[in-house]
């Protein structure tokens, strides 16, 4: 039985998620967004290289992307609750997470809004009333979501099934 593989070039996670553009990829790791595990470069540029965690942030940040989440929000979830990798380490924010672990749970996000009346000031004729929106991302095992009502929005996401997209991404890779 072949053993599964465990790191993976620039050039293969380009392949497992062609749905993604390569610059949106590109982008993504940029904005600190998820981690790799080495990086040297050559004549051609900077060279990664990523393990199967990375995959399954980059695997999140796509879900996050999808349901239109701000890239600030996306990398305060990211930084704390599944924070690995190089330039990752960098934003001091939560220590390094297993986040191959953390895949087994169900991310629970909670956006919540809030009116803001600003106090008068004839000095600012143009201040306004406003809505303030707070976001509060919280890991759970599984079975142990409880909703709470509230003003805004509650987003659920089985971490398990972005992990088993992922590997089956891999797997296909190999059959390749």
């Amino acid at each position: 039985m072949d053993e599964p593989k465990s790191i993976f070039t620039q050039k293969e996670v380009n392949k497992l998620f062609g749905h993604v553009p390569a610059k949106t990829l590109r982008w993504w790791g940029i904005m600190q967004l998820y981690g790799w595990t080495y990086e040297f470069a050559d004549r051609r540029g900077i060279n990664r290289k990523y393990e199967r965690a990375n995959l399954y942030q980059i695997g999140l940040v796509e879900q996050l992307a999808n349901l239109n989440i701000s890239i600030p929000v996306i990398r305060d979830i990211m930084a704390q609750h599944f924070c690995s990798g190089l330039r990752m380490s960098e934003l001091d924010k939560q220590p390094l997470a297993n986040v191959s672990t953390q895949m087994d749970k169900l991310l629970v996000i909670e956006k919540t809004f809030t009116w803001l009346q600003p106090s008068f000031d004839p000095e600012n004729e143009g201040s306004e009333w406003g809505p303030s929106i707070n976001w509060l991302p919280f890991l759970v095992e599984k079975g142990e979501v409880t909703l709470r009502e509230q003003t805004g929005i509650t987003i659920v996401i089985k971490l398990e099934a972005i992990k088993e997209f992922v590997d089956s991404l891999i797997k296909n890779l190999r059959i390749l």
